[in-house]
């Protein structure tokens, strides 16, 4: 027998089936809910609700809870009600926390059903809630990760299992199947969420009640009607999500599936823009308005895409299969799993070990993937016995305070395990560069979670661990970080590179204007290695900074901080102390600094006032400014820049000023940037193999294996991935790029294209008769018009006297061919070049592209980290793809093509063939140079009096590798004329490299493309 109770808890759409004795007594078992209707317009659980009643006579024990959950827009046939939000957001603890504490006519009705019905579903043991999806999409299931869901999903009879929704902290305030529970949080409570299939498929109703009846027959309600299935599924963790923008905004939109407005990149077979899509690197996934588009960084598989999404809310999910484990449905204790977690993070180490020494080196391009294996670099040294000489951490890299979702949920577990090295005692110090660091980052390297941690190792260890070292450098670009494990001068010296791991990360910043701020878009490709080359190149760089860190603390921009002389170790590094007052001191001292040298670049970003109208405007200046100082902070400079006028604002320099005498005269850090802002703790993952238990082998196992896919190169060739370590081998491989764009220009006029995104030779470090044939090769490309030539001129690393020689070559090249263009960009220079050979796509028709690269195929990418000290001595490291037999690297080429699409979009851009104007911008950067010398005569105390000294300090304070320009800078300290005059006559005044002495190149024999009807 069954009573049935409607409405239930007197809640409107709910009715309970209760099982009862033929005395009317309750029969104890699970109580189960079934939910339909939590988006209005998906109507697959309505047919579930109906058929429940049938299950009366069924019914042996417990109670199913049935509940349509938005009546309102369902009666509508909308997702959610006019002035209401998604209701399947709403189920956390936090966020029903803040429901129930709304009044009633504050609450919307998708708040006030939650308020309603959380309580009942608080009360069950299970949750089922039924949902369709508006794209086309195979049926899978939804659940949290761990034993006990996945061995009961295998028996519903669903081929597609997701997870990941839940551990990864991917939605914001959860969802019905996970009420009451916080991200990554477990509870005993069974929750699945099931999606049918598009809206209005067939077979929706019915494989919706199979679902539902085979979980009510295997949690023990039923007699099972439907055939008992042990399915053996494929298993997807959901990673990351893709949110549309703002109401206020631009939209995003869906490009390059069939029938949709095209898109490019794609090398397989169009898009459906279906569920459990394979999209490949570099493709165009998305497009906003008529400059942005989104690529796909790396191969993921897409999970419910939805072009008519609300604003603010999710495109689509990012997910990555994941193989064995949960499809094999195996049970195991605690001791069990962690006794395999042991031997397979084991059987890694060893693995890894063996290949660093016979000299592989293991490159990656996803972000995640970047992280996670730093993270697991930091947790292979806290494995190593402690005394071992390579149990020993340094870091350089200009922080993240996890702000943005991305960042924060993809540097998850590397922080979880530098907060590990810390509280273990791992021997660490860290370089910190403050160009490109936050003042949110800065917040938290001085937190009192870090005073928490650096507290609880001196206590761990009774004051008998090393202190953790910190040094600041103010010259080295943020665009690359490195992690080292281990003593690098014991491995060079004892030549025993096995437990050594060298990170190298490149990182392409490129900023982006969003309503009244502007957002930082992050592209990163990196190398594990711990070849002597790389190894080398890492040690050249850490005693360089050691020695800038040495000179600010004596000479520069730390000197007059007492705290940091306080602080200072016997080989000058800062102790990273635990005292709390200390701590705090740092803090200021280093947010002094910081803003100090803000103040410098933004004083020569801002000449004058600028008007903004209006806040997009605002945006736009803001972004701009971010570009081309490297302030990578928009509140800072909104907030150190920006006066509110009227409806809309000016950049004020007298703001500026106000400000840096605020900090540099009084030492007082304004309020408007002390408001701490630290972000949110991630939910933990497993790191440890001695971590893991039986419900986290499964996700633990799945991160291993996803940080084992990274791309292994044997040696310097892989399959499709080569790497250089000499400039010999790189200059090699550029010279015979150059070569062929040439001649295959010849033969298809206007349908080659060159594009180079980096600093130009060196005549300090570049002999001529060493760079003779590539010096030749390039210019042979420049001048020749048949093909077309894309520069963005790093400003910071270019020699005067190349760019004169350059500039004379650009002269040389006939008019009328295909197009020469220019462009000079300020701040990102000096470490990343990279070089593109590119075709023009046929399939692409636009007459009038949004960006230079816009219809054309990359067919060569090389990335090259060369001359981190800029010395003939120092070790490059380049990557390389080209399309060939042994196929391409789309990770890499979607690095590139994101580098210099993010460039050229950072400054305005050189017209076709106008040299001169490009000139006169290179003018103006060394106006602007001679302005910020000037003003640091007028008010920095530590500017040396020494020509030589001062040409030194010059060169580090402005990032400048030209030693002519710094002396020559250094001189017009103390020179009265107006500097874009003073510019022109320096500019003027330099002679070309290697001009009479050097080589030139012969004049292009090839015909020229007619300039009336250039060729597609």
């Amino acid at each position: 027998m069954s009573r049935i109770t409607a409405p239930f808890a007197g809640v409107s759409g709910v009715v309970e089936y209760q099982a009862t004795a033929d005395d009317g007594t309750p029969i104890d078992g699970p109580r189960v809910a079934i939910i339909a209707r939590m988006h209005g317009n998906e109507p697959v659980g309505d047919g579930v609700l109906v058929r429940l009643a049938s299950l009366i006579d069924h019914l042996k024990c417990g109670s199913i809870v049935a509940i349509r959950a938005n009546e309102r827009a369902a009666s509508l046939d909308v997702r959610h009600t006019p002035d209401g939000t998604d209701m399947n957001r709403m189920w956390d603890r936090k966020t029903l926390a803040s429901i129930r504490a709304m009044s009633s006519e504050q609450r919307s009705y998708e708040q006030a059903r939650a308020a309603e019905l959380s309580p009942i579903l608080l009360a069950c043991d299970a949750v089922l809630d039924l949902h369709s999806t508006s794209r086309p999409s195979e049926p899978f299931l939804v659940f949290r990760d761990d034993q006990r869901h996945a061995t009961l999903a295998r028996k519903l009879g669903v081929r597609r299992l997701v997870t990941g929704l839940h551990e990864n902290s991917i939605l914001d305030g959860g969802v019905a199947s996970n009420v009451g529970i916080g991200p990554g949080r477990r509870s005993k409570r069974l929750g699945f969420t099931f999606e049918a299939g598009q809206h209005d498929a067939p077979g929706n109703a019915e494989r919706a009640w199979h679902v539902t009846e085979r979980l009510l027959a295997e949690l023990g309600l039923i007699e099972g009607m439907s055939p008992p299935v042990t399915e053996t599924g494929e298993v997807f963790e959901v990673v990351d999500r893709f949110r549309q923008m703002p109401a206020n905004l631009e939209p995003y939109r869906f490009v390059g599936y069939e029938g949709g407005e095209p898109g490019g990149g794609r090398r397989g077979a169009p898009r459906q823009l279906h569920s459990f899509e394979d999209i490949e690197a570099d493709e165009i996934v998305l497009r906003r308005g008529r400059t942005e588009v989104v690529r796909a960084r790396g191969p993921f598989t897409m999970l419910m895409p939805a072009p008519t999404t609300a604003p603010g809310t999710d495109l689509y999910y990012v997910t990555q299969q994941r193989q064995g484990g949960l499809s094999e449905g195996v049970p195991r204790t605690d001791e069990t799993a962690r006794t395999e977690a042991l031997a397979i993070e084991r059987m890694l180490d060893l693995m890894a070990d063996d290949e660093f020494e016979r000299g592989s080196s293991w490159v990656a391009f996803d972000a995640r993937r970047l992280f996670d294996l730093c993270g697991s670099i930091v947790a292979r040294s806290l494995r190593l016995p402690p005394g071992h000489p390579h149990r020993q951490i340094t870091v350089m890299g200009r922080g993240d305070a996890g702000g943005a979702e991305v960042e924060r949920r993809f540097g998850h577990r590397y922080r979880q395990a530098m907060r590990a090295a810390v509280r273990e005692g791992l021997p660490l110090e860290r370089f910190q560069l403050l160009r490109g660091a936050s003042l949110r980052w800065i917040e938290a390297m001085t937190s009192e979670r870090m005073q928490a941690l650096l507290s609880r190792r001196q206590a761990r260890f009774d004051g008998q661990t090393p202190p953790v070292r910190l040094r600041v450098s103010v010259r080295q670009p943020h665009t690359a970080s490195l992690l080292v494990a281990g003593n690098l001068d014991h491995a060079l010296e004892t030549g025993d590179m096995r437990h050594v791991r060298v990170a190298l990360l490149v990182e392409a910043a490129t900023v982006e204007p969003v309503g009244a701020s502007a957002r930082l878009r992050v592209q990163r490709t990196g190398i594990v290695s711990a070849r002597r080359e790389v190894v080398q190149a890492a040690r050249a760089l850490l005693r360089t900074l050691v020695r800038e860190h040495r000179d600010q603390i004596r000479h520069g921009v730390l000197r007059d901080e007492s705290v940091i002389d306080a602080l200072r170790l016997d080989d000058d590094a800062i102790e990273w102390t635990s005292d709390g007052l200390r701590l705090s001191e740092l803090r200021g001292a280093l947010r002094r600094v910081q803003l100090r040298l803000w103040c410098d670049q933004l004083l020569g970003a801002l000449p004058v006032p600028v008007v903004l109208p209006d806040e997009p405007s605002l945006g736009r200046w803001i972004a701009r400014t971010m570009a081309q100082t490297g302030v990578l902070d928009p509140e800072a400079i909104r907030a150190m820049a920006v006066v509110k006028d009227g409806p809309g604002f000016v950049a004020d320099p007298a703001r500026i000023d106000a400000f840096y005498a605020s900090v540099s005269e009084h030492g007082e850090i304004p309020a408007l940037l002390t408001t701490p802002h630290l972000p949110p703790h991630a939910p933990a993952q497993p790191l440890f193999a001695d971590q893991v238990d039986a419900d986290e082998l499964e996700r633990w196992v799945g991160w291993k294996r996803f940080v084992r896919g990274v791309q292994v190169v044997p040696d310097t060739r892989g399959k499709d991935l080569d790497l250089a370590f000499t400039l010999d081998a790189i200059r090699s491989r550029l010279l015979n790029w150059f070569e062929a764009a040439h001649v295959d220009a010849a033969d298809a006029p206007g349908e080659v294209m060159v594009v180079i995104a980096g600093d130009g030779l060196n005549p300090q470090r570049d002999r001529v008769d060493q760079v003779a044939d590539i010096y030749e090769a390039h210019r042979r490309c420049l001048v020749d018009p048949n093909v077309a030539y894309l520069r963005i001129q790093h400003a910071q690393g270019t020699h005067l006297s190349w760019m004169r020689d350059f500039l004379a070559a650009c002269r040389e090249r006939p008019n009328g061919g295909a197009p020469l263009r220019l462009q000079l960009e300020a701040e990102h220079g000096a470490t990343v070049n990279v070089v593109l050979v590119l075709v023009r796509d046929p399939a692409v028709t636009d007459p009038a592209p949004l960006h230079p690269l816009d219809g054309w195929t990359i067919e060569k990418c090389g990335v090259i980290l060369a001359d981190l000290e800029r010395s003939a001595t120092s070790a490059p490291l380049a990557w390389f793809t080209e399309v060939d037999a042994n196929g391409v690297n789309q990770e890499l080429l979607h690095f590139g093509r994101s580098h210099c699409e993010g460039l050229w979009l950072h400054g305005p851009p050189v017209a076709e063939a106008t040299v001169d104007a490009f000139e006169e911008d290179l003018v103006g950067q060394i106006a602007g140079w001679i302005d910020h010398v000037r003003m640091w005569r007028r008010k920095s105390r530590s500017v040396p009096r020494d020509l030589e000294a001062r040409s030194r300090w010059v060169a580090k304070r402005l990032g400048l590798y030209d030693a002519r320009l710094a002396r020559l800078l250094a001189r017009h300290m103390d020179d009265e004329r107006p500097a874009l005059e003073a510019a022109r006559g320096l500019w003027n005044g330099v002679p070309p490299w290697p001009g009479e002495r050097g080589f030139v190149a012969p004049a292009p024999e090839a015909p020229i493309i007619p300039p009336a009807a250039p060729a597609r």
